[in-house]
């Protein structure tokens, strides 16, 4: 068994943490004070590319804890097939692609939300808070929901399933699959942080162990349903006291 084979997961295991623990600490440090709403004031030229940095950042500290399984499952396959140990690497990047580019929707809405608040008011936007909710609630009701998990939670069966050929383009375009699949099970929820207007880290840690747990644990999908009858219950205690975090 080649070197790779055995040493490989463990040091892709450390890069991984590394990395989450890295971004982490840019969280916790530089970005601490830049909320969704903290760099309104900002021009545009100036916002959009410190909005997409700190998308980023925010994804590696997130979404690499729940993409390790898949990456490593990834290496184990391709090193059995003789392939480089660039193909992981190629992998992750076409996950963090589709991801970065899902950060446009969340960038589009935290440049009109000094508008959009003002527009709807304090009543307004609990109703709309209770809206996202309740959004959050069905999806994680819904079969949708539960096809996107249950893909995210058998690493073997997906790439059994699908095959983009041996090469990096196809690696590549494999991440990005499994990027869409992962947006699918976890927008409603990220979704939820945006129109919140916060990048804390205490919501950012809650997701991530969300989104964790709900990939690993062999009750993960009971833990979806149960996430999704508590923003339904959140969301008829918003429309009917106003609350409101």
């Amino acid at each position: 068994m080649s070197a790779l084979a055995t040493r490989g997961p463990a040091l892709t295991t450390g890069v991984l943490l590394l990395a989450t623990v890295v971004a982490w600490g840019v969280i916790l440090g530089p970005l601490r004070n830049l909320g969704m709403g903290g760099m309104q004031g900002a021009t545009m030229r100036v916002e959009i590319p410190l909005f997409m940095i700190t998308w980023v950042v925010m994804l590696v500290a997130m979404m690499l804890p729940a993409v390790t399984p898949m990456v490593l499952t990834y290496q184990r396959i391709t090193a059995a097939r003789g392939k480089g140990s660039v193909m992981p690497v190629a992998f992750l990047l076409g996950y963090l692609i589709v991801w970065s580019a899902a950060g446009i929707v969340p960038l589009v809405f935290n440049l009109v939300l000094p508008q959009v608040q003002m527009s709807l008011g304090m009543d307004g936007w609990a109703r709309l808070f209770a809206f996202s909710l309740l959004t959050v609630g069905l999806y994680q009701l819904s079969p949708w929901k539960a096809a996107c998990l249950k893909s995210c939670r058998s690493p073997l069966g997906f790439f059994m399933a699908h095959d983009f050929g041996a090469g990096l383009t196809g690696a590549v375009r494999l991440g990005g699959l499994h990027g869409l699949i992962c947006v699918g099970c976890c927008w409603a929820l990220m979704a939820l942080m945006v129109v919140a207007g916060s990048m804390s880290a205490a919501w950012m840690a809650a997701l991530a162990l969300v989104f964790i747990t709900e990939k690993v644990w062999r009750r993960g999908l009971a833990l979806s349903r149960v996430v999704g009858a508590g923003a339904l219950a959140a969301a008829v205690l918003v429309l009917v006291t106003g609350w409101t975090l």
